[in-house]
């Protein structure tokens, strides 16, 4: 069965060393490679186009468009991949070998349409070969879970995730679904869609998807409106998952407040230029908290990092969280 991994490049030409190495030792070999060049200005999709003459024993397609982010390279990929299975994969990151394998041994065993492994987050100086050699061939120890119970490990953040990678996707189930053009946090506001369509998932927890974390790029950036993007593709989701699975509604209450907890932990570092429009936004999710606080509070199921969180700003209000969550950064060292 041909397998089709979709991988958007754009100016990562210091990562594509390892991008290769992740992408041309496959064990599943069957496989068509889909790399995106989303209009680099360094020299990362010349040497996409080199792979394809480097590694003629792969069936390797390259195609060059104008920069439109991530959304819109992954959707090109998509219509130009001729797999039956897809499967994405960030050109930063690395994975294990028998990653591809992995996945479909997943959706072949459980007869699903969708199968996950784990993402391991690691520093970005940490030897990909040395994670290879951890990581592959280990038990996948695979087991099915039902929409509803995949859902709720997803939004009580036991297990599962809404990450486009470490997923395989029957192509049949993007038939009409696509990645928003234009938006922010964009796995979030599609793969619930997929998820939705199945009555069961194929889930392990073996990590094969190895998430490079770049010392200071999340901590060093200043938080715009994008950043609500959020919480509308948050409230998109649980909104249809509450649709489909009424059972789920104190776990989508759970996961909603914690997309404004984040939020609000974020709107700490801004540009002075916006202070007031911050504040409001501030005062909104504040508000928001404070009426759901006693529900999460009460819910069992909650993990007690949100509890703390909704605690402190039931108790202390905005000005006092504020004041804690610096603090906590000045000890962290952020």
């Amino acid at each position: 069965m041909l397998i089709s991994l979709i991988v958007p490049v754009y100016n990562v030409e210091g990562y594509l060393d390892r991008l290769e190495r992740s992408l041309f030792h496959q064990t599943y070999h069957n496989l068509e490679i889909v790399l995106v060049d989303d209009g680099s200005t360094d020299s990362s999709g010349d040497v996409c186009d080199s792979w394809k003459d480097k590694h003629s024993d792969y069936k390797v397609s390259v195609i060059h468009q104008k920069k439109a982010g991530v959304s819109a390279a992954r959707n090109t990929g998509i219509e130009h991949a001729d797999g039956d299975w897809l499967i994405f994969m960030d050109s930063d990151d690395g994975v294990a070998s028998d990653y591809v394998e992995s996945l479909y041994t997943l959706v072949t065993d459980f007869e699903c349409q969708i199968g996950t492994v784990d993402i391991l987050p690691i520093r970005d100086d940490s030897p990909y070969e040395k994670l290879d050699r951890q990581y592959s061939g280990i038990d996948l120890a695979g087991r099915m879970e039902s929409k509803s119970e995949f859902f709720g490990n997803l939004l009580y953040h036991r297990h599962n995730d809404v990450a486009a990678s470490a997923k395989i996707v029957h192509r049949d189930l993007f038939n009409d679904v696509r990645f928003p053009m234009g938006k922010l946090f964009e796995d979030t506001s599609t793969t619930y869609k997929l998820f939705l369509k199945c009555p069961n998932i194929a889930v392990s927890h073996a990590p094969k998807y190895f998430y490079y974390i770049r010392q200071g790029s999340i901590t060093n950036s200043l938080y715009s409106a994008r950043q609500l993007d959020y919480l509308e593709a948050t409230d998109e989701m649980c909104d249809a998952i509450k649709k489909a699975c009424p059972s789920l509604n104190r776990a989508c209450e759970e996961r909603q407040t914690f997309a404004r907890l984040s939020v609000l932990t974020k709107t700490l570092h801004y540009n002075l230029v916006d202070k007031q429009a911050v504040q409001r936004v501030q005062d909104q999710l504040v508000n928001y908290i404070k009426v759901h606080a006693s529900t999460i509070l009460k819910n069992s199921n909650s993990p007690t990092r949100d509890k703390a969180g909704v605690l402190l700003v039931k108790l202390l209000g905005k000005g006092g969280f504020i004041f804690f969550w610096k603090v906590y950064g000045l000890i962290r060292g952020k």
